[in-house]
């Protein structure tokens, strides 16, 4: 499992004066509006509910709430303000509201969309995009620079793909291929993947183990960041920023919230216009990205 997740460079957005919206009042059915406060509550809900149904994998990916929020809340206004993405205040805070409602049983078997199968953007296949809620297709591959894309048709089922949200509902991206996801209690395995962090066990999925709850035919989920220790499945072990990580003693010490550099010592990520290193860290802050070796935040002018 890395030692930070990749998390994202993708989302929605309303209309905008900035982005040539008209002055007559809108359709009754555009969702319009400020999103600054509606992407705080997003932020805040997702991070909770992550928090609570995770907290072993929460303390890997965010470290703590106020990081959590801070961080998904700028991502989140930054991205809701890109041209041609169509999901604005109303469904920000909708997948708000779903994520505050999720059990964790319905968490884990939640497919990887973080905007709670929010609609593609108004971009047409082969123009210019830096997110796939851009288009409207959800699919928008970016050059080897990791800057600038263009939109990609419609994946289907088996079609390539680098995100779940690309792909059909009740489906993921598997080793970059859309496959239909099995949902609890349903058969599993080689190419039948079994939806969000459910545990493929005896050719069945099923719920994963919470933490500190018995493993299940002594096993826990890694994507969890569980392992099972004496029968119980406990946290991956983790080391703060500046503390020792890597292989250590023969077991692997993940970095909270951070990258273990090639020296082996847990770095933070770091924001805007700081050098980065995605490998070998400090990876960048949401949502700045890392390119050509220094955190950025992609602007649609940089494909112009």
């Amino acid at each position: 499992m890395p030692p930070r997740i990749a998390c994202v460079y993708f989302l929605f957005v309303l209309c905008l004066g900035a982005w040539g919206c008209s002055s007559e009042d809108p359709p009754s059915d555009e969702d319009t509006g400020p999103i600054e406060k509606p992407c705080e509550g997003y932020a805040s809900a997702r991070c909770e509910t992550m928090n609570r149904c995770a907290p072993a994998l929460f303390a890997i990916e965010h470290g703590d709430l106020d990081a959590c929020r801070s961080e998904l809340r700028a991502w989140c206004v930054h991205v809701g303000h890109l041209p041609g993405v169509r999901v604005g205040a109303k469904a920000i805070g909708a997948c708000a509201s779903t994520f505050r409602s999720l059990s964790c049983a319905a968490w884990q078997a939640r497919r990887d969309d973080p905007f709670c199968d929010a609609p593609g953007g108004s971009l047409s296949v082969d123009e210019p995009c830096i997110s796939g809620y851009q288009c409207a297709s959800k699919a928008c591959y970016l050059d080897a620079q990791g800057v600038c894309g263009v939109c990609q048709p419609t994946a289907g089922v088996g079609d390539p793909c680098r995100q779940s949200m690309e792909c059909p509902a009740t489906s993921a991206c598997v080793g970059y291929h859309c496959l239909k996801t099995m949902a609890l209690g349903e058969e599993c395995g080689s190419g039948r993947p079994c939806a969000g962090q459910l545990l493929c066990l005896s050719g069945t999925c099923q719920q994963s183990p919470a933490l500190h709850d018995p493993c299940i035919e002594n096993t826990c989920n890694n994507r969890l960041a569980t392992e099972c220790v004496q029968g119980v499945c406990e946290p991956l072990e983790t080391a703060a920023t500046g503390q020792a990580c890597g292989l250590i003693n023969g077991k692997t010490v993940y970095c909270g919230r951070g990258t273990c550099s090639s020296q082996g010592v847990c770095v933070a990520p770091v924001p805007e216009g700081r050098p980065c290193q995605d490998s070998s860290g400090p990876t960048c802050l949401q949502p700045a990205v890392c390119v050509d070796g220094w955190c950025k935040i992609l602007q649609p002018s940089m494909c112009q």
